[in-house]
């Protein structure tokens, strides 16, 4: 019997299937998705806003939460800066790395209202060299992403930061930095 061809996929369908498991993996994951139940006695028992000296409440979670995204930020900024130094004079490197480019300026968009100002990069060698410089790099921040995703104490933000992790994978895996 002759073998069956690989199952090839999509990205359509891909990103439908993503589309419809998120909202299943996130309701059964714990994360703080879920609306507090309210009390039988009718009194309302929302958490109230964090004080200076509640460092485990809300207000530490918000705190802690926006120190991650300058974090991360900093490090989608410094990686872009990189991907565009890769590029400049290096017209097939810049063609190869415009998906990456636009990719890393969405997700600042989603980050931060104004993108961190970052040095300019040198990235010495030929082609070859440049797109391996890029590619450790990009390596790299996928795994500060999907740590930083790991530690976000928001769901939504998790969340984000675990796409943005997926969508450098992507790139990785689609081979945009070979």
């Amino acid at each position: 019997m002759p073998a069956s061809p690989p199952l090839r996929t999509s990205r359509r369908r891909v990103l439908t299937a993503s589309a419809v498991l998120a909202p299943v993996v996130l309701g059964t994951a714990g994360c703080d998705v879920v609306a507090p139940v309210p009390e039988p006695s009718g009194e309302d028992r929302s958490t109230p806003t964090a004080t200076p000296s509640d460092t485990t409440g809300a207000g530490a979670d918000a705190d802690a939460d926006e120190q991650l995204v300058e974090r991360v930020a900093d490090d989608v900024a410094r990686t872009l800066a990189l991907v565009e130094s890769a590029g400049r004079g290096r017209p097939s490197v810049r063609r190869s790395l415009r998906g990456v480019a636009r990719t890393h300026r969405a997700h600042l968009d989603e980050l931060v209202d104004s993108r961190p100002t970052t040095r300019r990069v040198r990235v010495g060698g030929d082609d070859a060299a440049a797109l391996r410089r890029t590619r450790t790099a990009e390596q790299r921040l996928q795994r500060r992403l999907a740590e930083a995703a790991v530690d976000a104490r928001s769901g939504p933000l998790g969340a984000l930061l675990a796409s943005m992790a997926a969508a450098i994978a992507q790139q990785l895996a689609t081979g945009a930095l070979a």
